[in-house]
């Protein structure tokens, strides 16, 4: 959950739910961000995601993750999926065809 002090994006304090009064709840990220530095970068790319999904459902995803895994870090990292092929089977099935995440 993030808050914001810009006026043109909503302020979310609580889980999101996705229906019909709420809207659809959209969350984005990035990385390889090196500032304005467009020159002499550290990383040759820059990847920005968004996934619209909603917490409840998102923390399902999460926690089967975490256990088909035996992910502990607080926060989800690629770089740690990446590292073991376990992992990235589990990040393939969750993306493939029928994954929870596909398209």
């Amino acid at each position: 959950m993030t808050s914001t002090n810009d006026p043109r994006v909503g302020t979310q304090s609580g889980p999101t739910t996705d229906g019909d009064t709420a809207g659809r709840w959209v969350a984005c990220d990035e990385s390889g961000w090196d500032g304005e530095q467009l020159i002499g970068r550290r990383g040759p790319y820059f990847v920005y995601a968004a996934v619209a999904v909603d917490d409840a459902e998102a923390t399902g995803i999460v926690e089967e993750l975490r256990a088909e895994t035996h992910y502990q870090a607080p926060e989800l990292k690629f770089r740690d999926f990446k590292k073991r092929a376990n992992r990235r089977d589990a990040l393939r099935r969750l993306w493939g065809d029928g994954g929870a995440l596909e398209g």
